[in-house]
């Protein structure tokens, strides 16, 4: 019987200590709070970057679709390397660089950042010569860096 009067007073006061000091010095954070707040700021950043893809495009199906009626009005069928000389052309693919070099980027992760400000720079060079190469490599290191700060970039093919 003392064995267990001694348990249950060791229980007690136990339990009441931890308890003062909880409310005096404050409870300790759990592990789980640093990740639930990493997770929204993450989705915020996502939100963010899919706000600026979704912008971007936009600009490049008006870039496309303008594209597409200037290739159907001509009517010498310009090959490829034609094409880059065509300043028709070259002011469609300057136009689009400018309107998408213009979204705002600013409060976005210095990678993304940095990834997408070469891609606005590699578009901004194909509005003088043939530089796709170059838009494919930059457009998917947008595209890796989007999807590590949880964007779905299944809807952003390119």
């Amino acid at each position: 019987m003392k064995l267990i009067l001694g348990i249950i007073a060791f229980t007690l006061t136990f339990g009441l200590s931890t308890t003062l000091v909880g409310l005096v010095f404050g409870f300790p954070k759990t592990a789980s709070s640093p990740q639930i707040q990493r997770s929204h700021s993450h989705s915020v950043t996502a939100r963010r970057i899919n706000s600026l893809l979704i912008r971007d495009d936009r600009n490049g199906r008006i870039r496309n679709r303008q594209l597409a009626n200037m290739l159907k009005q001509n009517v010498n069928n310009l090959s490829d390397s034609d094409l880059y000389a065509n300043s028709a052309y070259r002011n469609q693919i300057a136009s689009y660089a400018a309107r998408s070099a213009r979204i705002n980027d600013g409060g976005l992760p210095r990678d993304f950042q940095y990834a997408w400000r070469e891609h606005m720079k590699a578009w901004k060079k194909h509005s003088y010569s043939n530089n796709s190469r170059e838009i494919t490599q930059t457009w998917h290191q947008v595209l890796r860096i989007a999807r590590r700060y949880g964007v779905n970039i299944n809807r952003f093919p390119r």
